[in-house]
């Protein structure tokens, strides 16, 4: 990965990377197949079929939820307090 990174390969990779619209998901990391060049990771969207799709979708609501649940726990809470 880090020489197609550096030497600017047109190689496919597998890579974790927060999406951006890409497969209809927005602001989830998921790993996806990416075209690894100089200082970019640009997502390869591949034609899924409906049913991949929507696994994909499913996947990506449980990574949300998931980085919802770590963020409530790590996160402190605000709170009022009384005056």
């Amino acid at each position: 990965m880090v020489r197609a990174l550096t030497a600017g390969s047109a190689e496919t990779w597998p890579a974790s990377v927060v999406l951006d619209g890409e497969y209809g998901v927005t602001g989830v990391a998921l790993t996806v197949p990416v075209a690894l060049g100089r200082r970019e990771a640009r997502v390869l969207e591949w034609p899924l079929t409906d049913e991949q799709q929507q696994a994909l979708r499913r996947s990506a609501e449980v990574v949300r939820s998931a980085t919802g649940q770590i963020d409530s726990a790590v996160v402190p809470q605000t709170r009022s307090r009384p005056t």
